[in-house]
C-alpha cells in the first residue's frame, strides 16, 4: 500500500513538471507546411511499437480519480511508468452517456510525446460507429505523420489501411490534468454522501466531482464534517486505491487525506 502511495506521489510530480501547454486538444491543421517526406511506414512503425511495450514486464500501472461530469459523463486516465517511475504511456478514457467511447493514448520517449492513437465509438441500436487515428511526432513535438481508418464494424476496423490524412495533434494537457489533481480536476472539498451502507467523501470542481468510499469519521474527515461550510472548495490531497468486492462492484477507497495549504 505505501509503495503504491509512493509511486502514484512520484508520478504526480513527474508528470506535472513535463506538462507541455503549448497546443489545444485533438486540433486538426488543415493546411500543413509543405515539406517532402519520404514513403515511411508509420503505421507500422507504431504497431512495433505498441508490440515492444506489450512485452514489457518493468511497467508498472497507475491510475487516476474516476471523474464524472453534471451531466454524467466520465473521464479518467491509466499511466504506466518504468521502475524509474519515467512515464511511458498514458490512456485518457471518455464514456459520454450518449454511448460515445473516446480513448486517447500517449506513448512517450523520456518526456517527449512519440505517438498519440484516439479510438473513438459510437454505440447505437441501429448503426454503430467506429474511427482510430494516429499521429507522429518528431522531438520538437511536431507531427510529422497522421493517418485515420473508418468502420461500422469493431473487428474490422483493425484490417483496414490507415489512410494518410491532414496532420492532427492530440494534446496530452487534460491527461495530465487529470491524473495530477490539477486546474478543473482539482480535489477540492465539496462534502459527504452516504449510499448503499457506504460514506463517500465528495470531492472536485463546479465542472467535475469524484467520490471516494471510507469506514469512519476521524482525524481530517471529522473536521470536515463538523464545520463543511468553513471547508466547502478547500483544496485537498488524495491518495486512494481501486477495490473491489466479490459481486464485482468497483469503488475508489480514501487512504490518504491531507489538507493543502492549511494552516496549523
Amino acid at each position: 500500500m505505501i509503495m503504491n502511495r509512493f509511486l502514484f506521489s512520484t508520478l504526480l510530480l513527474f508528470l506535472f513538471c513535463a506538462c507541455d501547454f503549448s497546443s489545444k486538444e485533438s486540433t486538426t491543421i488543415k493546411n500543413p507546411p509543405k515539406t517532402k517526406r519520404s514513403e515511411f511506414n508509420y503505421p507500422e512503425y507504431f504497431n512495433a511499437f505498441q508490440d515492444s511495450l506489450s512485452n514489457r514486464k518493468d511497467l508498472i500501472e497507475v491510475a487516476s480519480l474516476s471523474y464524472t461530469d453534471n451531466e454524467g459523463n466520465a473521464q479518467q486516465v491509466k499511466g504506466f511508468v518504468d521502475k524509474s517511475f519515467v512515464i511511458v504511456k498514458l490512456i485518457h478514457e471518455q464514456s459520454f452517456i450518449n454511448g460515445k467511447i473516446i480513448k486517447t493514448s500517449f506513448y512517450y520517449n523520456g518526456i517527449e510525446k512519440n505517438f498519440s492513437q484516439q479510438e473513438i465509438s459510437v454505440l447505437k441500436e441501429n448503426k454503430s460507429y467506429f474511427s482510430e487515428k494516429i499521429s507522429c511526432y518528431n522531438s520538437k513535438n511536431k507531427v510529422i505523420y497522421s493517418g485515420a481508418r473508418f468502420s461500422n464494424d469493431a473487428i474490422k476496423l483493425s484490417s483496414i489501411k490507415f489512410k494518410k490524412v491532414d496532420f492532427i495533434i492530440h494534446d496530452d494537457i487534460k491527461a495530465k490534468e487529470i491524473i495530477n489533481q490539477k486546474g478543473d480536476f482539482q480535489t477540492n472539498f465539496q462534502g459527504f454522501m452516504e449510499m448503499l451502507d457506504r460514506v463517500y467523501l465528495l470531492v472536485g470542481t463546479e465542472k467535475y466531482g469524484s467520490t471516494l468510499a471510507f469506514q469512519e469519521y476521524s482525524g481530517i474527515l471529522k473536521s470536515l464534517k463538523n464545520r463543511e461550510n468553513q471547508y466547502k472548495n478547500k483544496p485537498l490531497k488524495i491518495e486512494f486505491e481501486i477495490l473491489t468486492e466479490a459481486n464485482g462492484f468497483t469503488f475508489q477507497a480514501l487512504t490518504g487525506i491531507e489538507l493543502v495549504n492549511s494552516k496549523k
